[in-house]
């Protein structure tokens, strides 16, 4: 089966849009102080979770073995 025809990669993608056109939409009313406090504590913990485990040994491999089985693939890929 190919990825364009894979119903979990589908559901995934349609999944997203409806997540950023949610965001777009929220982004034109201002949210909440405590809501805008709370967000920010939480994407810089997260922020700094992903940061130092990025560096644990089997992070590190994985990431190596991806980028190996990768070859010539041209696509965008967050670790």
């Amino acid at each position: 089966m190919t990825t364009a025809n894979d119903p979990v990669r589908v559901a995934a993608a349609e999944h997203t849009r409806k997540l950023f056109t949610w965001s777009a939409g929220a982004c034109a009313q201002p949210l909440p102080e405590p809501v805008r406090r709370r967000a920010a504590t939480i994407l810089a913990d997260d922020i700094g979770a992903i940061v130092a485990g990025s560096l644990e040994p089997l992070v590190e491999r994985v990431r190596d073995g991806y980028c190996r089985r990768s070859g010539t693939t041209v696509e965008a890929t967050v670790f």
